[in-house]
């Protein structure tokens, strides 16, 4: 069984136990993915898939890697909507390092890669989705500095129904 799969797996268990057994309690799932990181490695049936992306295997991998992230987010997404778990939750996906240069990836606009010291090996995407962003804030983008630090404020803001300001 491919690790990511495994994960996923035991990530719905999660879900359905707290859905089932805990419906009022809040829950905290935090699902780190090593997709996208070294080994670059997936099923044949992801290989097969992305046989466009080139003629190297590392490229195929890293194309294989990145649509079973991406069916990964979306069966994790679908999961916590059958269990009337999404309209109360809050979902962060970010990133935890750039494109790497040994393989593929754009970390454009800015220059560099996975460790390098320049912008590019600095800037990540993310995105915050949750039902209890105020409306006035939702669809807003941020463009400065995030540190992991900041997490906490905005997390706790949300979390206290935008009373939490210390």
């Amino acid at each position: 069984l491919y690790g990511p799969h495994l994960y996923e797996l035991k990530a719905e268990a999660a879900l359905e136990n707290h859905a089932t057994n805990y419906p009022h309690t809040p829950f905290f799932l935090y699902y780190a993915s090593q997709l996208m990181n070294e080994p670059y490695e997936v099923p044949d049936s992801y290989l097969a898939r992305c046989a466009d992306a080139g003629v190297r295997i590392e490229l195929r991998s890293y194309c294989g890697m990145n649509v079973f992230l991406d069916e990964i987010v979306a069966n994790l997404t679908c999961k916590m909507e059958s269990l009337d778990l999404l309209s109360n939750t809050i979902f962060i996906m970010a990133s935890d390092s750039a494109a790497t240069s040994n393989i593929t990836g754009s970390n454009y606009p800015f220059k560099g890669a996975k460790g390098s010291l320049t912008r590019g090996a600095q800037s990540m995407p993310a995105f915050v989705y949750s039902n209890l962003i105020p409306v006035a804030k939702r669809g807003t983008e941020y463009t400065g500095n995030v540190h992991v630090t900041d997490w906490l404020p905005t997390l706790m803001y949300l979390a206290t129904n935008n009373q939490w300001t210390e």
